[in-house]
């Protein structure tokens, strides 16, 4: 049987061989910083194989993004570089991703006019609710939310803001 401190380092060793930053909290193998109980295996640990498409995904369309681990949450975050500005937005994976929704925010800078496209929690408003599934990848919900940026400054400099987000 491997000692915790065997599969920590096996796991982190995995980890960055696969391109994945780990920041903080959780124990690689799912098990908390004090090990009072195992948890529930997180989705990249049980289902690597849509790990591995996510990555391969984002390193294909997305150069830049990361992917990083913070008490054992997994999100991509990307700098978008515009007209008027420099972005930095966060994609936080759904705990049973892919059946779940993506939630996007922006984290840098902070928006000087919010707009009717957030929710009240900062969370970008970037499809219908219910018209995504597991088919929908992180790489599509960075697509929309570069696009959502495209969107709000264009609505910045006085243009309508579509009903959808297509334009």
């Amino acid at each position: 049987m491997l000692r915790s401190s065997t599969l920590t380092r096996v796991v982190t060793r995995s980890n960055a061989q696969h391109g994945i930053e780990r920041k903080g909290g959780r124990q690689p193998g799912g098990f908390s910083a004090t090990r009072r109980r195992a948890t529930i295996m997180k989705w990249y640990e049980s289902n690597p194989e849509r790990l591995a498409v996510e990555r391969c995904l984002l390193a294909k369309h997305h150069r830049g993004a990361k992917l990083i681990i913070k008490d054992g949450q997994m999100s991509v975050v990307k700098r978008i570089y515009t007209r008027r500005n420099t972005y930095v937005i966060e994609g936080i994976f759904a705990d049973i991703h892919p059946y779940s929704p993506m939630q996007f925010y922006i984290r840098e800078p902070r928006l000087a006019t919010p707009t009717r496209h957030m929710y009240s929690g900062g969370q970008m408003c970037l499809h219908e609710p219910g018209s995504v599934g597991p088919q929908t990848t992180a790489k599509v919900y960075l697509d929309w939310a570069i696009q959502w940026i495209d969107l709000y400054e264009r609505w910045l400099d006085g243009e309508d803001w579509p009903e959808t987000n297509q334009d």
